[in-house]
């Protein structure tokens, strides 16, 4: 997740649990789009079926992370919707945010309808 300046402003801090990764961008071209795009990314159900099939634990380590590309065209891609999430949305709209992001990952790795099938049965929506 992404935690807003609104958050800080109103909470002051905040605990994390110790098995949570922290991205930091390594260039001043990433913008906050991009993390936004990430964000998507990484809670995408093909990018989670992908770490199932690397990793048995919940848990993922940096190492894990590496290994899933993550192409700044899709996180562009990406920024909008998750960018819609942002805002107060009702459990359907939610819903169906998450359902298109889906489908836009979907489709940028060229899965094929049965192929997307097997994701969504695999991995059940973050919604």
């Amino acid at each position: 997740t992404m935690l807003g300046n609104d958050f800080l402003e109103s909470y002051g801090g905040y605990f994390a649990e110790n098995h949570v990764n922290v991205i930091v961008p390594q260039h001043d071209r990433t913008t906050s789009r991009h993390l936004l795009g990430l964000c998507a990314w990484l809670n995408s159900r093909l990018a989670n079926f992908a770490f199932g099939m690397i990793n048995v634990s919940s848990h993922l380590s940096k190492f894990d992370l590496s290994l899933i590309p993550v192409p700044i065209s899709l996180l562009t891609e990406l920024s909008d919707l998750a960018q819609q999430l942002t805002d107060d949305l009702t459990e359907e709209q939610r819903k169906e945010t998450l359902g298109r992001i889906d489908d836009r990952v979907f489709g940028f790795f060229g899965l094929s309808s049965e192929e997307s099938q097997r994701v969504r049965q695999a991995v059940p929506s973050a919604g």
